[in-house]
């Protein structure tokens, strides 16, 4: 559980739980069970997976990644809203990414741990979790495009329980799924055509034509390629790596590969998106869209924090808006609302460079 946040009074797994050894509790990156949450092993969660304050009985497992695990207010069922991260506390997600990388404190950074909430492993993730909602719209004839509709799932699919499990906001997170692809894809192009000098999209595209496997394992931090983390394992199983050196120069090996395996895994999402080979004006398309997403992006950043600043429950302990101001800062000058302007800047510094034709 690497890049998680584990809350105070947390209760992550019960012992003895069986007639066999204790199990398991597996999950991505980002996972954060709130304040005394209680979780049963067996259970599996995807990335960046929000569990909400409460006792949680029965085994858990799920797919879908940036979402809020809850239960109804009648206390009757599990709810599980998802991309509930970027669509409501966009704030902590941004800064989530941030914090990691400036807590990093090696001298020697010879493994490229990754800290983006959005990177080849999530990102297969929410592939995957977009498919699920497709099937199980398709199965409750619901349409994904309707605001108001809810979906039942289950049971003993996402909860070992008789009981369904309900997802709302499911439209708008089967669509922040969607733009989270996008400008995931976008980004990781256009930086790396920007640390290579330079770059045409259709070109890159044409160079390589072959499609690539979505299948990611983390390796202590270190994303590789599915294949390759593969090739690793038989190497040091057939002696082919024999010494700790020879495995760490490998790691290096991967580590120096990464920006294009990156950059060859945003090609493939924008592929799967389209269905076809990109063209110049779709390109264009996914960049302008692209822009947008940083848009929102910066003003979710900024809304999100705001209602510390809105909400009047917060203010009861200040005499005025100044006493306020002079503890928590300025709004306008907060640390990571800054952060977050400066990276929109960076990025449309590299929207504004020549679009490949």
């Amino acid at each position: 559980m690497g890049q998680s946040n584990l809350a105070a009074g947390a209760t992550v797994g019960s012992n003895h739980n069986s007639r066999g050894n204790d199990g398991e509790i597996i999950a991505g990156r980002g996972f954060w069970p709130g304040l005394s949450s209680t979780l049963k092993h067996n259970c599996r969660f995807a990335s960046f997976t929000l569990i909400s304050k409460g006792n949680y009985p029965a085994e858990l497992n799920i797919p879908l990644p940036f979402s809020l695990v809850t239960t109804s207010a009648d206390n009757t069922q599990r709810e599980v809203m998802p991309a509930y991260w970027w669509l409501y506390n966009m704030y902590a997600l941004e800064r989530n990414s941030w914090k990691f990388q400036n807590r990093d404190k090696r001298v020697f950074k010879v493994q490229a741990i990754e800290t983006a909430y959005l990177a080849p492993d999530t990102v297969a993730e929410i592939i995957r979790a977009r498919a699920l909602l497709e099937t199980w719209a398709a199965a409750a004839d619901v349409s994904l495009s309707d605001e108001d509709a809810a979906l039942m799932v289950g049971p003993r699919v996402l909860e070992r329980s008789p009981q369904p499990v309900k997802i709302i906001k499911l439209s708008r997170g089967y669509a922040a799924y969607r733009e989270m692809l996008v400008y995931y894809a976008v980004k990781t192009l256009l930086e790396y055509f920007a640390a290579a000098g330079g770059g045409d999209f259709l070109r890159f595209q044409t160079a390589h034509p072959d499609a690539v496997s979505f299948d990611w394992v983390n390796l202590g931090g270190q994303l590789v390629p599915g294949v390759k983390a593969a090739a690793l394992r038989t190497a040091i199983r057939e002696g082919s790596l024999a010494s700790w050196d020879a495995i760490h120069a490998e790691y290096e090996k991967l580590r120096h590969e990464y920006p294009l395996d990156k950059a060859l895994n945003a090609l493939q999402v924008l592929r799967l998106l389209t269905g076809e080979t990109i063209g110049a004006e779709q390109w264009k398309d996914f960049v302008a869209e692209s822009v947008k997403t940083r848009r929102f992006i910066e003003e979710q950043v900024y809304k999100t924090k705001h209602k510390d600043y809105a909400d009047p429950f917060r203010a009861v302990t200040y005499r005025n808006d100044a006493e306020r101001d002079a503890v928590l800062g300025r709004l306008e000058d907060n640390q990571f609302v800054k952060i977050a302007r400066e990276d929109s800047e960076r990025f449309y510094k590299l929207v504004s460079k020549p679009v490949p034709k």
